[in-house]
């Protein structure tokens, strides 16, 4: 999927769905990902846009992370719950089960 292509839909997803994709990690786990603190390195890439504040990746962003962590050994991640917040904002289901 790519930015210069307008036909292509981007699924863009924030806070909310990410503690549905990874629903072992608590609400401040994931602010923690999102923060460079304490000598720490943010672990979440750089969010692809703000919207209102909110920071926003892109799916393909949040499968190179799962993969950049270990893949779905290293931490429990729900890829339906991707599939269906996929399939919600474009109407189709994503191709993320191959991870």
């Amino acid at each position: 999927m790519t930015d210069t292509d307008p036909t292509e839909h981007l699924t863009l997803l924030g806070f909310r769905e990410l503690q549905q994709i990874f629903p072992t990690h608590a609400e401040n786990t994931l602010y923690r990902w999102n923060s460079a603190s304490g000598g720490r390195a943010r672990q979440l890439p750089e969010p692809y846009r703000t919207v209102s504040g909110t920071p926003m990746w892109t799916e393909q962003q949040v499968l190179d992370f799962i993969e950049h962590k270990g893949g779905m050994g290293h931490m429990r991640v729900d890829l339906e719950a991707l599939d269906m917040i996929c399939a919600m904002q474009t109407g189709h289901v994503s191709t993320s089960a191959g991870v």
